[in-house]
Formats: structure tokens, sequence, C-alpha cells
């Protein structure tokens, strides 16, 4: 069986630390945007104060050595 990995669309922060996604809630009908820190994989949900989301598609790190595409 061939299955396609799911995509998903994430942004870079600023500091290349780590990037952001909007996740499904288990359970529930809504969407909270998560922080996914690079060097410890650790998970933090944020709220909508602390991140707004970019409509760019496909992001470079602001270094320029990695890229998120959606």
């Amino acid at each position: 069986m061939n299955t396609a990995p799911k995509s998903f669309r994430a942004e870079w922060l600023a500091d290349s630390s780590g990037y952001t996604v909007s996740e499904s809630v288990p359970g529930a009908n809504e969407r909270v945007r998560v922080r996914y820190d690079v060097a410890d994989g650790k998970r933090t949900v944020l709220n909508g104060s602390e991140h707004k989301p970019s409509s760019d598609p496909g992001q470079r790190s602001p270094d320029g050595a990695s890229v998120l595409l959606s």
C-alpha cells in the first residue's frame, strides 16, 4: 500500500528556534496555534496574541537553511 504523506502549513519563527502550525483540537470543533521548538521538539499551545499566522505558503527559515512547504 502506497500512501502519500499529509501536507501542512507552518511558519518559521524569526529567530529560527522553531515553527508554528495550526492544529485541530481533538474532540472539539476548533483549531489552536502551536509552537514547536527545533532543539528539543517541545510543543507549546499559543494564545492569539503570541503569534499571527502568515498567508505566505512554504516559508524559508530566516537564515535560509531550511524550507517548510505547505
